[in-house]
């Protein structure tokens, strides 16, 4: 009778114990995910405290239809201040309810016509720089707008639950639809990480869920994939990230400055769609610092003129 009851109680002993580590290697492989830390010295205030963006344009080939279609990518990069609860630029910072921090945003624009009819696309990252959920983005938007009408997608990161995504579309595949899905990477914040420190960048085997852009270009839902990413040395100034997607087969190649502040350089994606392969290649063209906000007159669009490459989308 003793050695029965000392039996039960080792083995349930045994059971918790195998249960409290197995809780705990779920909590650290979740924790992991969050193990950014953002370096800020004096080169990154120089670069991201001075108050200006940084805007970049890039002449880009994009596939579509099955031609190449002269387009035009903007990158504007900014820091600002950020509500972390309410997932907001401030309107007036300092509010008691307000959880502030200092987030550093990406404003993805691209321009491209097909035949008559013009195409707008643009993606935002807000990213934090402070706070909790170092380098890892805590809303990400997109909208899409042609002749044919628009979508809009929002990604919001509800703390360690996961995402929280709502669709918006003509499009009936795409449509007033809401997802969860837990707490992995979105493809649309690696952009905004490489400029902050690109060795934190996930590597080796990693699920994903691919960029708002490419899920409209294809018409598609975000879903959960596997992906493989690795760095290499492209020259003495110039490294790659490379990212794969195991389905739809789909590669992204960004190219920066190994230097801080890590500089895109330019870029080349293929995937899949409707069984054509779909390629798009991007490279810089001009790049300034400027408080844009403050250039607002109708004198400073000689300055949007200088930014936008010749021959390409106006």
């Amino acid at each position: 009778m003793v050695a029965s009851t000392c039996f039960r109680t080792v083995f349930l002993s045994l059971i918790t114990g195998l249960m409290i580590v197995g809780f705990q290697s779920c909590r650290s492989a979740a924790d992991e995910a969050h193990q950014i830390v953002i370096e800020t010295d004096d080169a990154f205030a120089d670069k991201w405290y001075a108050g200006t963006a940084e805007i970049t344009t890039y002449k880009m080939t994009q596939g579509h239809y099955g031609d190449q279609y002269p387009a035009v990518v903007t990158l504007i990069f900014v820091t600002e201040d950020f509500d972390a609860n309410k997932h907001v630029k401030p309107d007036h910072p300092g509010e008691e309810s307000q959880e502030l921090i200092t987030v550093l945003k990406l404003n993805k624009e691209k321009r491209f016509l097909t035949g008559i009819y013009p195409y707008t696309m643009i993606t935002s990252v807000f990213s934090p720089i402070t706070g909790d959920f170092q380098g890892r983005a805590l809303k990400v938007t997109s909208s899409s707008l042609e002749w044919c009408g628009q979508t809009f997608t929002q990604w919001n990161r509800e703390s360690d639950r996961g995402w929280l995504n709502r669709s918006f579309s003509y499009f009936e595949r795409q449509g007033d639809q809401t997802f969860n899905f837990p707490d992995i990477w979105l493809e649309d914040e690696l952009w905004t990480l490489l400029r902050m420190d690109p060795e934190q960048l996930p590597q080796d085997s990693f699920k994903i869920i691919a960029g708002n852009m490419n899920l409209r270009e294809r018409v598609a839902n975000p879903t959960v994939k596997t992906a493989t990413a690795s760095h290499r040395v492209v020259n003495d100034s110039i490294s790659r990230y490379e990212l794969r997607i195991s389905e739809p087969n789909r590669r992204l190649r960004i190219d920066y400055r190994s230097d801080f502040p890590h500089q895109i350089t330019g870029w080349e994606e293929e995937f899949f769609r409707h069984n054509e392969k779909v390629v798009h290649r991007a490279e810089k063209y001009r790049s300034i610092h400027i408080a844009y906000w403050e250039h607002n007159a109708l004198l400073d669009s000689v300055l949007f003129k200088e930014l936008m490459p010749h021959g390409f989308v106006n």
